[in-house]
């Protein structure tokens, strides 16, 4: 039976312990059902990966001044956490010159919260990646 996380369309954990998330369009994102999937994984206190599936949002991927407070305030309640759990996370970004830049700088600012940051071009990759990291 699926969880009200995979009813929301933005989590599938069918693939456990790698977890798929789909972040929408920042003008689509209701913050408190992003961060309750979220909360859910880190309350199984396994070892996880999350795939991140970016095409939508990049879209149009300008966070509010609100939207940018909340989540790294979600970022300093759970960094433990995270480090602890998370094994890895993994981009879906289709476009090559995309991709390349937001691992970048998702790697400089994972270097200093303690999390490991890879990129796919299309899920199967993103699921490869992910496969690798778990070890």
């Amino acid at each position: 039976m699926p969880s009200e996380h995979e009813k929301s369309g933005l989590f599938d954990f069918t693939h456990w312990p790698i977890v798929i998330a789909r972040m929408p369009k920042s003008d689509n994102v209701d913050f408190d059902r992003w961060t309750a999937g979220f909360d859910f994984v880190l309350s199984r206190g396994e070892p996880f990966v999350i795939i991140l599936d970016l095409e939508e949002f990049l879209k149009d991927p300008r966070e509010t001044p609100e939207q940018k407070k909340q989540g790294a305030l979600w970022m300093k309640k759970n960094r433990e956490d995270l480090k602890r759990h998370c094994k890895g996370n993994v981009y879906i970004i289709a476009d090559d010159d995309a991709r390349k830049a937001m691992l970048q700088d998702a790697r400089k600012q994972g270097k200093s919260l303690g999390l490991n940051f890879e990129a796919g071009a299309d899920l199967e990759e993103a699921l490869q990646i992910a496969r690798g990291l778990l070890g």
